[in-house]
């Protein structure tokens, strides 16, 4: 049981970590003028969308495999949306 406790921990630190470096590669993108108002807002929908699912997933208190997986998937898909946004770079 605190094995399975440790895992769920660090699961969410892992997931958090890697939300946390999108938000603030975000928020660097907009200082670079590389994100525009309207990137910056849909990334922000997109990360209100990952907590929300997060949250869902630990309502029982455990994370699954099948659950981790698509976190994390959903994560991936924004990571490449906003360096999509900022290789094109709207003040370019």
């Amino acid at each position: 049981m605190r094995r399975l406790a440790e895992n769920n921990q660090l699961v969410s630190k892992l997931v958090n970590d890697k939300q946390d470096a999108q938000i603030d590669s975000v928020y660097e993108g907009v200082r670079d003028n590389k994100i525009n108002k309207e990137e910056f807002l849909a990334l922000m929908v997109d990360q209100k969308a990952i907590r929300q699912l997060e949250r869902s997933f630990l309502q029982d208190g455990n994370w699954s495999q099948d659950e981790f997986n698509n976190i994390m998937r959903e994560l991936d898909k924004v990571e490449a949306k906003l360096r999509r946004f900022k290789q094109v770079g709207w003040g370019q």
